[in-house]
């Protein structure tokens, strides 16, 4: 059975394809004084140290319910971190339950950044439920929501759904991701942003970048459109 891929390969990954690239990319249009939501998980932590490195978009304001996102963001006083309350779940390092929900019930954002065990054309899933309940909270208080996942992610279901493909703008995952995933996230009126622009291939598969698949500075875009609306 297929686990959760660990940071360190998500780390290789963005290594890869140049991270300091993927970071400036990723919030190349991103307005300063801008405020996200940081869920839990290795993608998340990830997005947490590319925030740190990217100093075009100071000040910066984020909302999250995890230890160790705010642990490397309170290294910049230029950011400012609003954590939630709740009851600490060891895993994940993260806040979850009454007080942790209670927080996002109350607030509202512009962006929300979150991850997902396991993508299906039922929807997203993760293997805790009381993670579940925080993800789908963070999604009704957000405007707009985007999936951090590596593609290995695509076709595992986890134990626990909390959102349907439909209640997502876009998944942010590398150029591996499979081509009936992009097809289908497609159907369901998802974008798909990957590290590098899509290459065609040359067969019945074929797909461009016309079927919702983007590189990182229309991501960018995207992002920035929302806090003009």
């Amino acid at each position: 059975m297929k686990t959760t891929f660990e940071l360190e390969n998500f780390l290789k990954w963005t290594a890869k394809t140049n991270r300091k690239h993927w970071s400036d990319e990723l919030f190349n249009s991103y307005p300063r004084g801008g405020i996200i939501a940081l869920d839990s998980g290795t993608t998340t932590i990830c997005l947490a140290e590319a925030l740190l490195r990217q100093d075009t978009i100071r000040p910066l304001t984020v909302v999250t319910h995890v230890l160790n996102v705010a642990t490397i963001l309170m290294q910049d006083s230029a950011i400012q971190v609003i954590m939630t309350g709740g009851d600490l779940r060891a895993p994940t390092a993260s806040l979850v339950g009454p007080g942790a929900r209670r927080f996002y019930e109350e607030i509202q954002v512009p962006v929300a950044f979150l991850a997902a065990t396991g993508i299906t054309q039922d929807g997203l899933t993760t293997s805790d439920f009381a993670e579940a309940e925080i993800k789908r909270t963070m999604i009704a208080h957000a405007h707009t929501v985007y999936i951090l996942a590596d593609s290995r992610t695509f076709g595992y279901r986890a134990m626990v759904p909390f959102a349907s493909l439909s209640a997502v703008s876009a998944v942010i995952t590398d150029i591996e991701v499979p081509v009936k995933w992009v097809r289908q996230l497609a159907a369901d009126g998802v974008a798909v942003y990957t590290d590098q622009a899509p290459t065609p291939v040359q067969s019945s598969d074929d797909f461009s970048s016309s079927m919702h698949m983007s590189n990182w500075a229309d991501f960018a875009d995207t992002v920035d459109a929302v806090y003009k609306r």
